[in-house]
């Protein structure tokens, strides 16, 4: 069977019962765009240490954040550990002893990252007019705007349960996130 097959059936079978929605779309996610172009080609029974450790080492080169191996090591770990039990598919995880980079390793692409958007003071105002003190939507835009709250972590704020007044202290509990677009 090959990693790509078995990664499937990792994730139906043991991805979809243990692990949360969320997490389930981030592995995806990482399995589609990264793991399956560079390791689902191999055999399972013919991944060996080097191989994934190579694996990690390039996508540090490409730039990828300590977090971002972290989790593909994690995905990489977890399905080869479900393969040597319970399904007993393999004898051992090769993966068990790859390392990611110590946090002082540099690579000479600098790291992955989104270009920060800085919304221009018109367009707070125009925001602000839009969107009122009485506005149902004011008190969360003003999250984003003061605390830098991202959208999905403002609308979820419970004026209620969610701020200490007393003691000035807003508590971030929950985020809405756009899953397969709903």
């Amino acid at each position: 069977m090959s990693y790509s097959d078995y990664l499937d059936k990792w994730i139906k079978e043991y991805g979809e019962f243990e692990l949360d929605a969320d997490t389930i779309y981030g592995y995806k996610k990482l399995i589609r765009l990264h793991i399956k172009p560079e390791l689902g080609k191999y055999k399972l029974n013919t991944l060996v240490h080097e191989i994934l450790q190579n694996f990690i080492k390039k996508k540090f080169d490409e730039g990828f954040s300590r977090n971002t191996l972290s989790v593909m090591k994690s995905i990489i770990n977890g399905s080869l550990n479900y393969a040597v039990f319970p399904l007993k598919y393999i004898a051992f995880n090769p993966g068990a002893n790859v390392k990611l980079p110590s946090k002082n390793s540099i690579t000479n692409t600098p790291t992955r990252g989104k270009k920060r958007f800085i919304i221009p003071d018109e367009v707070i105002e125009l925001i602000f007019n839009r969107f009122p003190k009485e506005s149902s939507a004011h008190i969360h835009s003003c999250f984003g705007y003061y605390c830098g709250m991202r959208q999905g972590e403002c609308f979820t704020v419970d004026l209620d349960k969610d701020i200490d007044f007393e003691n000035k202290i807003l508590h971030l509990r929950h985020q809405l996130q756009f899953i397969n677009n709903f």
